[in-house]
């Protein structure tokens, strides 16, 4: 097997096995050390890298882990509350006392 053919079926493994974000990201994208940053080491070469299905199922794939992430941060975000603010930060208006 050729390094090329080696680094793609690595690509390929992660695409299938890892499922957080920023770590795939980082091993398929990073600069200097990501594998599709071995596969095109030219301009030229990334010219070409970046129309190929594979490029854009790994793209794909990040961003959907990262929309996941990101869903799920904010999920959290809005469940947690300091200690004490039990009704700060209703999105209702106060009622007004009758006068």
């Amino acid at each position: 097997m050729t390094d090329h053919a080696a680094v793609e079926q690595e690509i390929r493994r992660l695409l299938a096995t890892e499922t957080h974000a920023v770590r795939l990201s980082n091993a398929l994208f990073g600069q200097f050390t990501g594998l599709f940053w071995k596969l095109a080491t030219t301009q030229d070469e990334r010219r070409v890298l970046v129309d190929t299905p594979l490029y854009r199922e790994a793209q794909a794939r990040v961003r959907e882990f990262q929309f996941r992430d990101g869903d799920a941060l904010t999920r959290a975000a809005g469940e947690v509350r300091p200690p004490g603010a039990e009704g700060r930060g209703s999105t209702e208006s106060p009622t007004r006392a009758a006068s």
